[in-house]
């Protein structure tokens, strides 16, 4: 649009839609800035505005003046400028909603606010909400059904009789088994979304931690679909995360995410803190066979490397059993209580061996992580240590209580290392009779495979059960293994031995007929209020930067049933985490249907590049 004679362009520069991020009153480094540039070539671009306190983005021309939304007052509102920027004039003064997606036509700017479209009438001043009434069947809204829920999956939990599996996919809970065991769909509260289910060691429940308006708490649920959930915490305690039951199916060890450890105990209905990793959660949780002792992986010290800790119920103690000169963690315990097996990265060589090289970008440690145990009574006779001459062929069957109690102490110093060659092993499980563990090949992108470990009366050698598994589990008596094998996500439960079987037809979990009807309002709904959840238990600073989170949740949530897209949610996450001011609070949109339209692509300077000469709102705007 010519404009004295030569054409202009006004454009934004920086700005927080060049990072994606949401923050009200940003006044960093990447603040959005007004720029001019005339096409006669004559001079370089020139910054306007420069003393405007805040971002000026989406610059509009009409009649001699320039339009732009700017966020001086804290919020986004419509403003007016000379050509050279000059004299700004605020236009509209909310003080509730950004004014957003502003867009000039004929002397009218039409913009976005809240959930409501509005105009402003430049000749009279008038601004006013527009009453917008569209007839839509609301097809993105319908219940749809899911195929594969599979894709979907959160959490697989082996069922300690070993003959089913709990299956967590999309805020549902499922059991499933083998052959002719039939699927039961748990039914959960209305808006409900459920998390890390698991089954109780009778097999009569289904635990699981489960969202209901913004507070998760641990519920259970007959294990046959049959009668309501129960509600066994009421203490908002965050994001809880791992339901850990013990096997005498009395109380549920689980952590939040501030790193505090609690144990529910379900005879007496009490929850209680028992331990604190001091802001970092833990790494690994696991029950003695007895259930009075827990094996945990947390740092101890400043250095904040993984350490191993058993806390004894009796005694409140904790008892941390290595040190923070390395990495340790994954501990399994023998099904008799004598043993204690963990992991840790103890072996250290260079890869390459020197730095001298064309093309050496610096040294890594491959296969740092080898096999240990403690001993938890003085005198136990090791099950792989090497057979000498002094060794008999076959360990002494140890004598005394079938759970023998943990002697704590000189605990730390009866460690012995399984003479096997060192791995990238992680997932350690312990059998009477073998180790199983999953190892990864670092910098080749395989799946992992299952190693196993027989308690040989020889030297121990590591073979392998099956290549391509990412999960293994062991039931209760340590006779069965669940194992997830990639691709295709296919569960099977086969006997605990030295190789996965070549028969797998009775062994599969039955997922191939399991479809889930989805309520997409109901779904965003529960999107909504995870989201401000994962804002109020994750947010850096408790206060959440002053503002009252819960005041910031009821403004914006009477939005949620005008919403008909999943669009149009990511728009109002956007502006309810805008409220908290800080950075790196995105959000991502994934398609739906098949691949979205790209929106209009940005041209160097800022504006919707396509053809015409005429470009009003977005990024940019010509004369």
């Amino acid at each position: 649009m010519p404009s004295h004679g030569n054409g202009t362009i006004y454009f934004t520069r920086f700005g927080l839609k060049v990072t994606a991020d949401n923050a009200r009153a940003y006044r960093g480094g990447a603040m959005a800035q007004l720029w001019r540039f005339r096409l006669d070539g004559q001079q370089e671009a020139q910054r306007l505005a420069a003393n405007y306190e805040g971002n000026l983005i989406r610059p509009m021309w009409w009649e001699g003046s320039l339009y732009v939304v700017g966020d001086s007052g804290g919020l986004y509102n419509l403003w007016r400028l000379d050509p050279d920027g000059d004299h700004a004039e605020r236009l509209t003064h909310h003080g509730d909603f950004d004014v957003r997606g502003a867009t000039l036509s004929d002397g009218r700017v039409v913009y976005q606010h809240g959930a409501d479209i509005r105009m402003y009438d430049i000749a009279s001043g008038r601004d006013h909400s527009i009453d917008i009434r569209l007839g839509s069947d609301r097809s993105r809204a319908r219940t749809r059904w899911l195929d594969s829920p599979m894709s979907y999956l959160s959490s697989v939990e082996f069922a300690p009789e070993g003959d089913r599996v709990a299956l967590t996919a999309r805020g549902r809970l499922a059991v499933v088994g083998t052959g002719d065991l039939r699927r039961i769909e748990i039914p959960l509260p209305e808006a409900g979304r459920a998390r890390d289910g698991v089954i109780s060691p009778d097999g009569t429940w289904v635990y699981a931690f489960l969202d209901v308006d913004g507070q998760q708490e641990i519920w259970r649920f007959p294990a046959d679909g049959r009668g309501e959930g129960e509600r066994l915490t009421h203490d908002a305690a965050g994001h809880r995360m791992g339901l850990h039951v013990s096997p005498d199916g009395r109380y549920i060890a689980h952590q939040e995410r501030r790193g505090r450890l609690w144990i529910l105990d379900l005879e007496d209905g009490t929850n209680h803190q028992v331990d604190d990793a001091r802001g970092r959660p833990y790494r690994d949780i696991q029950w003695s066979p007895d259930s009075r002792t827990l094996a945990l992986v947390r740092s101890d010290t400043p250095v904040r490397r993984w350490q191993l800790v058993l806390y004894d119920l009796e005694s409140d103690e904790a008892h941390v059993l290595t040190s923070d000169r390395y990495e340790s963690y994954s501990p399994a315990f023998s099904p008799d209580g004598r043993w204690l097996y963990f992991l840790s990265d103890r072996n250290f060589v260079a890869t390459p061996g020197s730095p001298w090289g064309d093309r050496n970008m610096g040294p890594i440690f491959d296969r740092r992580t080898r096999i240990y145990a403690l001993a938890l009574q003085p005198g136990n006779t090791f099950p792989l240590e090497l057979r000498t001459e002094l060794r008999d062929t076959k360990p002494a069957e140890e004598e005394g209580e079938d759970q023998p109690r943990i002697v704590f102490q000189g605990l730390a110093s009866r460690l012995f290392e399984v003479p096997v060659r060192s791995g990238n092993f992680s997932g350690l499980l312990a059998t009477a009779s073998r180790l199983y563990m999953l190892e990864r090949t670092l910098g080749t992108g395989d799946p992992q495979a299952l190693r196993t470990i027989e308690f040989a009366p020889d030297r121990p050698r590591i073979d392998t059960f099956s290549g391509g598994i990412s999960l293994a589990r062991l039931s209760a008596d340590r006779s069965r293994l669940l194992v997830r094998r990639t691709p295709g996500n296919e569960l099977l439960i086969v006997p605990a031995g030295r190789q996965l079987p070549s028969e797998l037809r009775e062994a599969r979990v039955r997922v191939d007929n399991w479809r889930l009807a989805v309520d997409p309002a109901e779904e965003w709904r529960q999107m909504f209020l995870d989201a401000w959840r994962m804002q109020r238990d994750f947010l850096f600073d408790p206060d959440m930067r002053g503002q009252d989170w819960y005041a910031i949740r009821d403004k914006y949530i009477p939005f949620v049933d005008r919403i008909g897209d999943r669009r149009e949610l990511d728009d109002l996450l956007r502006q309810m985490v805008a409220e908290l001011g800080v950075l790196h609070a995105l959000t991502e949109l994934r398609p739906q249907r098949g691949r979205l339209k790209t929106p209009d692509t940005v041209s160097g300077v800022g504006a919707p590049a396509g053809r015409g000469g005429r470009w009003t709102g977005r990024a940019g705007s010509r004369q």
